[in-house]
């Protein structure tokens, strides 16, 4: 058995995507730490030699928010956060060993930063921020209380993921670094980039928002926006817009709007070449549309080179992409062995590879992306291969099965550490959300972490059902309509092949689970007689009705996904009622946890309330968790130990488990 509690998990240091500088001899990344002990989280500024391997500490902070390099002479600049809500804009080197410096301060919170050498003298410095009406960076220290919580709404979205929506937008923000008389960077007068556009714009999602929402050149900024007039409840439509900034110590100039015809949804990860000739961005279709078979990021090897990010087979795997020319070009793949979350050039021909998987939190890897064959170098992994976990590559398999129709089903497998077929141990499916994700095989699978259920003891099944990404776009498209359909037979034929191929996966000791989608799945599987093949199931953040849509933050997404709305046409309705879990409540009998986040407006927490009720009305077993601090996804880490001990606590008995692990908190009311 392996000695991986969620105590470890949390624990467990997470290393930042790594950066290498101009010279290709260093890189620079953030390792981040939690004590469960102290409630305190340690963020450590570091940088590797990659010939040498050898990693050296910068500088130690908490309220830590981005880092670059800034010159040839390897600076460094970096964003710490102040107790007033300003931001500390710190300068340090590498090697010389003198002691950083404040090379400015912000008026407000900032962060998701870039930066682009102008001079030998000067280099640019992009982030993100709030804007306050009159276009001033916002500090929400500086908010005066009101006497009244009122808020009153017409045409905006009232709220959106977790946050209810105020007069302040998220922007984009610029200032110069130069060097002074004694050597020394200061930070020039900072200016909004958005100042210039003559539409009323914000930054697409502002929980979501980072540097994928902007690239720099020289002259000027080019940035992914909404305009503010856009209602994001019911459109996802963003595009890009090209500011001209000449030298980032003057307002902005000029803003473009970049125009890509036929194309009406959502834009994302604008990259601009080297010589600043040639830009790139990924850009969906269709406007209401959230997953198509395309990159989760792109960026610049050379100037007539992409690098393209993109779900494959439970991964995230490495492709490049010629752009000269462009024209019935397919990209190569380069590499794939787990989940790759940011490449960066590092050198002429090689890239620096961020790369997690279920064993491993954090690998450096060094690939050169023009050789004809994969040529791979792992520079660091931050537990020893999985090694430090007592976890070892032999616990991850692809399975691979006939789904609902002529077409293949892939699952990723994760069985515990002392697996064999010989033995008899419990399974665990695990449901993604989405639909239109994956579980990938990476280390942080959004509070459903194969890793931590295989350590209780449970031969884990991940499946990818219609619906996932990574497998075609007609694989994704073939869900709409049928959310209850095809990957609902799916997941009922992965279970049917283990139950009668798999040995050692004893079926007859089974529990399911999964979040948001997943959630809603384990709800529909509650109601058919094929819930009946589990002990115990878990929703967390989980649909209870299809009807009670407009209620979310993304009505965009289900008027998609489900053809249109329910009073447009009967065949329409039909397709709500059909799918709609509440329709077998008087079926519902196998002991259910109900996991919901209180601050959760993309599923709102009455769907959990409405199946706690139910449950208790029809004297099932059943107990409810309410985290009143989070929102979509689990992110606290006392919230994350508590809802493993809660998962763990009802189900593992129910399977001859005993409980392994440290239990955290008592939440019984």
């Amino acid at each position: 058995m392996s000695n991986f509690t969620p105590r470890t998990y949390i624990e467990a240091p997470l290393r930042s995507s790594a950066i290498p500088n101009k010279a290709a001899s260093h890189a620079l990344f953030t390792t981040s730490s939690y004590s469960l002990e102290t409630h305190s989280l340690s963020v450590k500024l570091e940088t590797i030699d990659i010939a040498s391997r050898l990693i050296t500490t910068i500088s130690e902070v908490e309220k830590f928010s981005g880092a670059d390099w800034i010159d040839e002479d390897d600076n460094i600049v970096w964003l710490v956060a102040q107790k007033s809500g300003s931001t500390s804009v710190f300068v340090g080197n590498r090697n010389d060993g003198k002691e950083p410096y404040v090379a400015g301060i912000t008026a407000g919170p900032v962060s998701g930063l870039k930066v682009q050498p102008l001079s030998p003298y000067r280099v640019g410095i992009v982030f993100g921020g709030f804007a306050n009406p009159d276009g001033t960076m916002h500090n929400p220290a500086d908010v005066p209380s009101k006497p009244s919580s009122a808020r009153y709404y017409t045409s905006k979205a009232a709220r959106y993921w977790d946050t209810w929506t105020t007069s302040t937008r998220h922007a984009i923000f610029y200032a110069c670094l130069e060097l002074n008389s004694s050597g020394r960077y200061y930070m020039t007068t900072i200016y909004n980039a958005y100042e210039s556009n003559t539409k009323r714009i914000e930054r697409p999602l502002q929980i979501f928002g980072g540097t994928g929402d902007f690239a720099v050149s020289a002259k000027g900024i080019v940035y992914v926006a909404m305009d503010s007039e856009t209602n994001p409840v019911f459109h996802t439509t963003t595009d890009a817009y090209h500011v001209n900034i000449d030298d980032f110590k003057q307002p902005p100039g000029k803003t473009s709007g970049l125009v890509v015809k036929g194309f009406e949804g959502s834009t994302s990860s604008p990259t601009i070449s080297p010589d600043g000739r040639k830009l790139a961005l990924l850009k969906i279709e269709k406007n209401g549309a959230e997953a198509q078979q395309t990159s989760e990021s792109i960026a610049f090897q050379d100037d007539n080179t992409l690098l393209l990010l993109a779900t494959d087979f439970g991964r995230v795997s490495l492709f490049t992409l010629e752009t000269s020319p462009a024209v019935d070009k397919q990209p190569r793949k380069i590499f794939g062995l787990d989940m790759i979350g940011a490449v960066y050039p590092c050198g002429p021909r090689h890239v620096l590879a961020s790369c997690s998987s279920f064993i491993d939190n954090g690998v450096l890897r060094l690939v050169d992306v023009f050789s004809p064959r994969s040529q791979i170098e792992t520079l660091s992994s931050l537990s020893g291969d999985g090694k430090e976990f007592g976890f070892s590559d032999n616990q991850v398999e692809d399975l691979v099965v006939k789904g609902a129709g002529d077409y293949d089903v892939h699952s990723l497998i994760m069985k515990p550490a002392d697996f064999s077929p010989t033995k008899s141990y419990p399974v665990c499916f695990l449901i993604h959300g989405g639909p239109q994700m994956a579980l990938w095989n990476g280390w942080n699978n959004f509070n459903s972490n194969p890793q931590i259920f295989a350590s209780q003891g449970y031969y884990v099944v991940c499946p990818q059902f219609t619906g996932s990404k990574g497998y075609g776009q007609q694989f994704i498209d073939d869900v709409r309509g049928d959310w209850a359909g095809r990957p609902y037979k799916d997941i009922v034929a992965v279970f049917e092949y283990i139950k009668e191929k798999v040995q050692g996966a004893d079926t007859s000791r089974a529990i399911l689970g999964g979040l948001s989608f997943g959630g809603y799945m384990t709800n529909w599987i509650q109601g058919q007689p094929f819930g009946r093949e589990f002990k115990a199931l878990f929703t967390m953040n989980g649909t209870f009705t299809t009807h009670n849509f407009l209620a979310r933050d993304n009505v965009f997404f289900i008027r998609e996904d489900f053809k249109g709305l329910p009073w447009e046409s009967d065949e329409i309705r039909s397709l709500f009622d059909r799918a709609d879990p509440a329709r077998f409540a008087g079926e519902w009998k196998t002991p259910h946890l109900i996991i919901h986040t209180e601050r959760d407006f993309r599923i709102p927490i009455e769907e959990g309330l409405s199946a706690i009720n139910l449950l208790q009305l029809k004297g099932i077993e059943s107990g409810m968790f309410i985290f009143e601090d989070e929102h979509h996804l689990m992110v606290k880490p006392e919230n994350a130990a508590k809802l493993f001990d809660a998962i763990f606590g009802f189900c593992n008995p129910k399977v001859g488990l005993s409980f392994s692990g440290d239990r955290m908190l008592d939440a019984q009311q």
